[in-house]
């Protein structure tokens, strides 16, 4: 702006809030300021018409609250109570020193840095254009969350589905922590219906969403969700089974993944037709009938030292289809023990295949 625009009924404290010394308009100001005022009102226009304005008179008051709402890693809602006699308001940020105009409250904020306390001030501006006595409120940007990685569905019954997901903790950018979400927020969507489940934690990796409509397609959304921030959504999609005619062919695939002193994980290449599985494990004297159940599976509550014959059959709304071909597996013995173990044990039947 050029000198002969100098103090033309402008308050030198928003000149000053905009880092410039009577130097201009308000709209010079908020330039100074990187922000600009549009569609203000006539009051502002006056202001900006030269002449060296009315008497100023008393400020006015500042306003009785000022709130913070909707907060996110990168902007947020700033309300407050109207002033008898303001013709706008002046937004102040700090850090950063923005400086922005409303005609009146809310206001969002945008261009904010993530996981940054802020403070806020308000104050009105008369038709004088003084500015009055203002009133601020802090508030912390939300830290930056990753969308979920890796998600598929694992499971797809008649009436439910199974899905996974991995989480790569992102960083917020300025101390490089890595930044792990609160929870996950599930969005289940088929025709106009949309069904939301959240997870227990952040720890959670894989949910089941149940009851769903036979033989309806429908699309999955995970969130990653903290008190302050989501992350953009995964997706996939699916359909659910046409109910079953006939029960689940022979499974194949059986094999075990791990061991210890008291359980066998076992997995199994997963069978279109089944909604669930029945896990079958006999030994030292037990048979553990585990009904269903879905894959992978931890066989739990057995005996150290103990070879376990295992099968595994698929289920539907048909019944029981027929049991795999078994693998016989040895819980890990107790420390000190000479007992066999599982190195180099093979399944018998070659486990389905």
């Amino acid at each position: 702006m050029a000198d002969t625009e100098k103090a033309r009924g402008v308050p030198g404290a928003l000149n000053a809030a905009a880092g410039t010394e009577n130097r201009g308009t308000v709209g010079a100001a908020n330039k100074a300021a990187g922000t600009e005022f549009l569609g203000l009102p006539a009051a502002l226009n006056r202001l900006q018409g030269g002449g060296p304005g009315p008497d100023p008179g008393e400020k006015l008051p500042a306003p009785a609250t000022v709130t913070v709402s909707n907060v996110t890693p990168n902007s947020a809602d700033v309300t407050w109570a109207a002033v008898t006699g303001a013709e706008l308001y002046v937004i102040s940020v700090s850090p950063g020193g923005q400086v922005y105009g409303a005609e009146a409250p809310p206001f969002a904020l945008s261009g904010l840095d993530p996981a940054t306390a802020y403070t806020v001030t308000v104050a009105g501006v008369s038709a004088a254009s003084v500015i009055g006595n203002s009133k601020g409120a802090g508030f912390t940007t939300g830290q930056l969350l990753a969308a979920p990685a890796g998600l598929n569905l694992t499971a797809v019954g008649e009436s439910s589905f199974t899905a996974e997901w991995q989480y790569v903790a992102a960083t917020d950018g300025k101390t490089n922590v890595p930044i792990t979400p609160a929870w996950f927020e599930l969005n289940t969507e088929y025709g106009a219906t949309v069904i939301t489940n959240y997870t227990d934690d952040g720890s959670v990796r894989r949910f089941t969403v149940a009851p769903m409509p036979a033989d309806t397609p429908f699309t999955l959304k995970v969130i990653a969700k903290a008190d302050t921030n989501s992350s953009p959504p995964a997706s996939v999609s699916g359909k659910t089974l046409t109910p079953a005619t006939k029960p689940p062919d022979k499974i194949a695939g059986l094999r075990y993944t791990d061991t210890t002193t008291s359980s066998i994980a076992v997995d199994w290449t997963p069978s279109d037709r089944a909604v669930s599985y029945e896990v079958i494990a006999v030994g030292g004297g037990e048979t553990f009938a585990l009904p269903g159940v879905q894959r992978p599976y931890n066989v739990t509550g057995l005996k150290s030292n103990t070879e376990y014959t295992i099968t595994v059959a698929g289920v539907n709304s048909s019944g029981k289809g027929p049991e795999s071909d078994s693998i016989r597996v040895y819980t890990q013995h107790e420390a000190g023990s000479t007992e066999p173990t599982n190195s180099g044990e093979e399944a018998t039947g070659d486990a389905g295949q």
